[in-house]
């Protein structure tokens, strides 16, 4: 598979900050204070303010964007609703052909549409090219996009904050950027 799952709280603190789960991402259950969080509203019945706690499930993946290839390659932290459907047109059910879109050489493009922004962004109209292609048309291009995807694997991409600073976050007491709330 060509991406990551993770975990992601959003709308977190004064200004609306996104943080990856700490307890799904470290496996270890009790370290996110959002998921503390949660529990405890979840214990008191408050379904909805519990359900805003959640964290969402995402792909991270490594992408070119077609109408942009100047900015290299991009870290995509996607919907997995989107993943999934990548997946299901990956595969041609009359024939059993499975097009890998992330072969380097002979990948396929993916294309659909993007709606609204942040939180309300939707994607439509999903499709996998027919036609192979290869990751960039110049050689060197190509090569110097895998090498930058090898020696940056996307775990190390993440970025992961410690409970405190998550916790003094989501209570309201420093922005994402570490400074103090007035």
């Amino acid at each position: 598979h060509y991406g990551l799952e993770v975990y992601v709280h959003y709308s977190v603190g004064t200004d609306k900050s996104a943080y990856l789960c700490l307890d799904k991402d470290s496996g270890d259950v009790g370290v996110c204070p959002i998921c503390k969080e949660r529990a405890k509203a979840e214990a008191a019945g408050e379904d909805e303010y519990a359900y805003s706690l959640s964290p969402r499930k995402r792909i991270a993946a490594y992408v070119i964007d077609r109408d942009h290839e100047d900015e290299g390659v991009l870290l995509w932290n996607m919907p997995w609703t989107v993943d999934r459907d990548i997946c299901a047109q990956a595969y041609d059910k009359a024939s059993g052909e499975v097009f890998n879109v992330d072969d380097p050489e002979n990948g396929y493009d993916v294309s659909f549409n993007r709606q609204g922004t942040n939180q309300t962004t939707k994607y439509t109209g999903m499709q996998i090219s027919r036609r192979s292609s290869p990751l960039a048309d110049d050689p060197g291009q190509s090569s110097a996009w895998r090498d930058y995807a090898i020696a940056n694997p996307i775990p190390n991409q993440l970025v992961r904050h410690d409970p405190e600073h998550v916790q003094k976050v989501f209570s309201g007491g420093v922005s994402a950027d570490g400074v103090q709330a007035a």
